[in-house]
């Protein structure tokens, strides 16, 4: 039982750091379109850093550049020329090695400033990470909280490494113009991210879904947390595009 409820635990916390990433790394901190509040700020922050270690302005400079040059040769993680395979495989250390180009975190990130948390805590990737493996360890034993934190950390590889490999290769495009695609199985694991091709057109929207029969979980969640008054929108939802959509 022991196992089943560390993986079950494990589990839920993919779904949290997916949600972390879509409305906090993602909508927030990278494309500005919306504002993430106190304490619900701190608490996806913290979330991330015990789970990922991942430095919140590398995430955003990284996938700047990326919109930037999506799909050419200074891509930092596309699949074409490389292959998705590859990328699938490879995407962690991909955006790791451009995490650590100081001139993409100074060009791209400009507008993002590390606070005191971010000195004294998060900013400690590592850190955060062991701890996080320490508490799985404190809480499922030795063997089933390793393998259930490594399951974690699997998981969320590999759901953030299929969108920047198979959601440029394969799936359905609304919008012509670029190589991003919309899969609606990757969608649905990832808070909505999988809807990559309606990203790639509006990255300022703070929706991923272009269709009524898009589900984008993400942009639910993003107004519950504004009526929560966790949530300030900035940009304007793709949902009202939709009619220029559905004429073309």
């Amino acid at each position: 039982m022991q196992f089943i409820y560390a993986f079950c635990v494990a589990l839920a916390a993919i779904g949290i750091s997916n949600l972390a990433t879509t409305v906090y790394l993602h909508r927030c901190l990278t494309h500005r379109s919306v504002t993430v509040k106190e304490p619900l700020r701190t608490i996806f922050r913290f979330h991330l850093w015990l789970m990922t270690g991942i430095k919140g302005r590398d995430w955003a400079a990284v996938h700047r550049k990326h919109h930037q040059f999506a799909d050419e040769a200074r891509d930092p993680h596309s699949p074409i020329g490389r292959g998705w395979f590859k990328t699938l495989i490879l995407n962690f250390f991909l955006c790791a090695k451009e995490a650590r180009n100081p001139e993409t975190i100074t060009k791209y990130t400009a507008d993002i400033h590390d606070d005191r948390l971010d000195r004294w805590v998060f900013n400690n990737g590592w850190l955060g990470f062991c701890s996080g493996w320490a508490l799985f360890i404190l809480g499922f034993g030795w063997l089933a909280g390793s393998l259930a934190f490594l399951f974690h950390g699997a998981g969320y590889l590999g759901l953030n490494s299929a969108i920047n490999s198979l959601c440029h290769v394969y799936g359905y495009k609304n919008y012509n113009g670029h190589y991003a695609t919309n899969l609606p199985v990757l969608a649905f694991l990832t808070w909505g991210e999988g809807y990559h091709n309606n990203h790639h057109e509006h990255p300022t929207s703070p929706s991923f879904a272009a269709k009524k029969t898009e589900w984008d979980f993400g942009w639910m969640s993003v107004k519950a947390f504004v009526r929560m008054r966790q949530v300030k929108l900035i940009g304007a939802p793709i949902e009202a595009r939709r009619a220029k959509l559905t004429a073309n």
